[in-house]
């Protein structure tokens, strides 16, 4: 079992923006989820969401931020 992680675009926060992304590159620097030890292999859970209330292109930065 391999886990993803990722901001997921109702979830986005305008105000803790650089926070949320600062935290998901420090999950990805150490490559192993601490809770359960697995392996960390990807983004997931990012993409574009038409009913959540961020502006789509807040949506289009957070997703190539979490790509690159």
């Amino acid at each position: 079992i391999y886990e993803t992680y990722g901001i997921h675009p109702k979830y986005l926060s305008e105000h803790n923006f650089d926070a949320n992304l600062n935290r998901l590159k420090f999950i990805f620097h150490n490559r192993k989820n601490s809770l359960s030890r697995r392996p960390i292999v990807g983004v997931g859970e990012t993409g574009f969401d038409e009913t959540s209330l961020f502006l789509l292109d807040l949506q289009r930065l957070a997703f190539s931020k979490q790509i690159m």
